[in-house]
């Protein structure tokens, strides 16, 4: 007997595959060869005979590509908002590019830049604020609580963002160095043993 063939708009087949890669990932902000996962998504048939139902892909719907660690929250944190991956093929518009890798820490180099040239221009504003009214002779006392106002203002902007830029730095290092050892099948092999 021959088999039969159903077909259905919402018949679907899901797989998932592992491969070593060295591919830009959404949310994975280093270059290196990695153990990625592919999620494919497909249209399906099912064919019916005696000895039961089979289901075969069809037409691709869907990639996507993520780390290991990134396919292990998605599994441990249903009902949330997500997980980032990275999206390789859509069947409307064909393959798609790999993304710019993000670098963290180039994003805190230059946050820290911006905030470092945002302290000096104050401060040389804060000089010459101070110059004029030095340059004056003599100091009235609303003049004298001016600058040490803004003298206060500039120490406690000082205090509070170069600690907090500090522990940005060291977040992402941590964090940085967690993904590098996830994805690195040496240090695995090392923690196994």
């Amino acid at each position: 007997m021959k088999d039969e063939v159903f077909e259905h708009p919402a018949y679907a087949n899901l797989s998932f595959s592992r491969h070593r890669s060295d591919r830009n990932l959404l949310g994975v902000d280093y270059q290196a060869t990695r153990d990625l996962v592919t999620l494919e998504i497909s249209s399906a048939k099912v064919y019916r005979s005696l000895h039961g139902d089979t289901i075969h892909p069809k037409d691709r719907l869907l990639v996507l590509e993520m780390t290991v660690e990134q396919l292990m929250r998605a599994l441990l944190n249903m009902n949330s908002g997500g997980v980032e991956a990275t999206l390789t093929y859509k069947a409307d518009t064909g393959p798609i590019p790999e993304p710019p890798i993000r670098s963290s820490r180039q994003l805190l180099l230059d946050e820290f830049k911006a905030e470092m040239e945002s302290l000096s221009r104050d401060l040389a504003d804060l000089s010459k604020k101070a110059d004029a009214i030095l340059s004056t002779g003599t100091i009235k006392k609303a003049e004298r609580e001016e600058l040490k106002n803004a003298i206060r203002q500039q120490v406690m902007q000082v205090q509070s963002s170069v600690p907090f830029m500090a522990t940005r730095w060291a977040e992402a290092i941590e964090q940085i160095e967690a993904d590098a050892h996830i994805n690195n099948p040496e240090t695995q092999e090392d923690a196994h043993d």
